[in-house]
């Protein structure tokens, strides 16, 4: 009976370890026994609903940015309270909730930024932000790699709802 019961219990075990559609993990792998992978393919999938930053052709400098990219999205209140909270999380650390440049990073680099609610940045166009939201500029990181092609368009209605203010 208990021979019966051992040989069941290993052909389940066999069997369990036929299934090639689980990812298999190891401790420490290694070169010398590592999966395989073809070109042009990954190991990992991508995140549901990702984008490729490539996918959009944006304009190679900020002067040209400002001219050609125009927000396309509608100004309302769903927009402007994404932006707001956009804006909380990548924005208002260095430049502050109201965007004078008074940072909650207080004295963690050289240079203040800059108010962005002066009438220098009132004059500029939307391209111009949305080109320095994705590619950074001097002390300022980009943030193309973390935000969508609309949730930076946002996060430009929000800051030009401040500069309203």
């Amino acid at each position: 009976m208990n021979k019966i019961i051992i040989i069941g219990c290993l052909a389940v075990m066999s069997l369990v370890g036929c299934d090639k559609r689980i990812t298999k993990l190891q401790y420490a792998p290694d070169m010398a026994d590592s999966a395989t992978i073809k070109s042009q393919e990954s190991i990992l999938l991508p995140p549901e609903n990702a984008i490729a930053m490539s996918q959009h052709i944006y304009p190679q400098d900020v002067l040209d940015a400002e001219k050609a990219l125009k927000n396309p999205l509608e100004l309302n209140t769903r927009n402007l309270q994404a932006g707001k909270k956009l804006w909380g999380i990548y924005c208002a650390v260095c430049h502050g909730q109201q965007g004078k440049g008074k940072m909650t990073l207080t004295s963690a680099y050289a240079a203040a930024p800059p108010d962005i609610t002066g009438d220098a940045y009132k004059s500029r166009k939307d391209g111009f932000f949305f080109y320095r939201i994705t590619y950074g500029a001097a002390l300022m990181p980009a943030y193309g790699h973390s935000t969508d092609h609309f949730e930076r368009w946002q996060i430009v209605q929000y800051l030009r709802s401040l500069q309203n203010q």
